[in-house]
């Protein structure tokens, strides 16, 4: 209805007002935008605030204004990684769950081993460590999409038929709580198992145990992919139902207490 029919004190209503700022406040700050070529035209590593980190051998990246993203390729490897020292980078929480949503055109992928591709995503959790559940790979082929398994190390585990390559643009949210994961495209699953152990990596650096770490791009130099990259983001957890009951709870005494005084 409006304010002005609203039967209690304006005291009231900003006291009200204040309490849902407040509560809204976590859902605010629930998706962090890593990078977006369609509110700044720039690559990833010159987005601001910057997340996302660049290095790659025998790689270029340009931002492309007609395709609102960046074109990307690695001919050995190459990609966008997590900023460390960014000390605002997010924890990746998976207890809490958190989704890592980014929406890429793949235009061209080839491959000299069926465990590789040209284009990976990696998510490591805030706890990872040996016997620990907590990262996923997943690797872009010309015709499917697959899971890096941890045992034996890095081969083809888990897969979908879905095609990422030569369909244009897709919205992808990689959705990640306890020991498990969902992969979506453009709002359907497709793709789901168990996080992995990789820590049996021997390599330096070594990725796979860096805590809150995230990777887009070319990994291998079995595989290589010519890429846009529109967006990357973090969604973390927005309030939970018991705080809205809290919040409900809240405004009720408070109109209570006005009925009281009136």
């Amino acid at each position: 209805m409006p304010l002005a029919l609203w039967p209690y004190h304006p005291g009231v209503l900003n006291r009200i007002f204040a309490l849902l700022a407040l509560s809204a406040a976590p859902a605010l700050c629930g998706v962090i935008t890593f990078y977006d070529g369609t509110a700044q035209a720039v690559t990833p590593n010159n987005f601001s605030p910057k997340y996302l980190e660049y290095a790659a051998i025998g790689g270029t990246q340009t931002y492309s204004g007609a395709d609102l993203a960046t074109n990307f390729t690695a001919t050995v490897q190459g990609g966008y990684a997590s900023n460390l020292l960014n000390p605002d980078f997010p924890i990746l929480n998976r207890s809490a769950g958190y989704t890592l949503s980014f929406t890429v055109e793949i235009l061209s992928e080839s491959h000299s081993n069926a465990n590789r591709a040209g284009f990976s995503v990696i998510a490591v959790s805030s706890d990872v460590g040996g016997g620990v559940l907590s990262s996923i790979e997943l690797g872009f082929q010309d015709g499917l999409i697959f899971a890096q398994s941890s045992s034996p190390l890095f081969t083809a585990a888990e897969s979908t038929a879905f095609d990422p390559v030569g369909v244009g643009f897709v919205a992808y949210d990689l959705a990640i709580f306890g020991s498990g994961y969902e992969l979506f495209a453009n709002g359907s699953s497709i793709l789901s198992g168990s996080l992995r152990d990789y820590s049996a990596f021997a390599g330096f650096p070594d990725p796979y145990e860096t805590p809150n770490f995230v990777f887009f791009g070319d990994d291998t130099t079995s595989a290589e992919a010519e890429i846009n990259l529109r967006r990357v983001a973090l969604t973390t957890p927005v309030p939970e139902p018991a705080t809205w009951t809290l919040l409900a709870l809240g405004l009720v005494g408070l109109i209570r207490r006005q009925r009281r005084k009136s």
